[in-house]
């Protein structure tokens, strides 16, 4: 299977299926602030973030990595050291697709430059970071 272990396909299907459903609470919290609130982007991504985050840790802690660390609080600081840093990345990929011009893309005759879809690319980015560092550092067993 593509050279990984069926164990590590399997948990990065559950980390999409759990990445998707916070990644709908992160998009609903951001579309409700941002579209019926009129708060900025850059500030309705932040609070979307925070409820995002926490619902893929309880997630991702039972199901995908099956976590059984008796220590949940320094599991889950780690968690959201990883989120915040993703944050950050999140943050640069956003505002760089909504500002450099020279990272306009066309793509099938639709420019990617609108607050949405710059939202959209940060958030792919930001998947990739997150998987690799939990895996490796947050829910890494011994």
């Amino acid at each position: 299977m593509l050279g990984i272990s069926r164990e590590l396909f399997w948990r990065i299907v559950r980390f999409g299926v759990v990445g998707t459903s916070g990644f709908l609470v992160d998009f609903s919290i951001t579309a409700l602030l941002y579209e019926l609130l009129g708060i900025s982007i850059v500030i309705a991504t932040g609070i979307g973030f925070c409820f995002g985050a926490t619902s893929n840790y309880i997630l991702n802690r039972r199901w995908t990595w099956r976590s059984t660390n008796p220590n949940i609080k320094g599991e889950y600081v780690k968690f959201l050291g990883v989120s915040l840093l993703g944050l950050g990345i999140h943050y640069i990929v956003l505002l760089g697709c909504m500002q450099l011009p020279w990272l306009v893309i066309n793509l099938f005759g639709y420019e990617i430059s609108n607050d949405w879809t710059s939202k959209l690319i940060a958030t792919a980015v930001v998947m990739v970071w997150n998987f690799v560092v939990n895996n490796f550092y947050t829910f890494k067993t011994r």
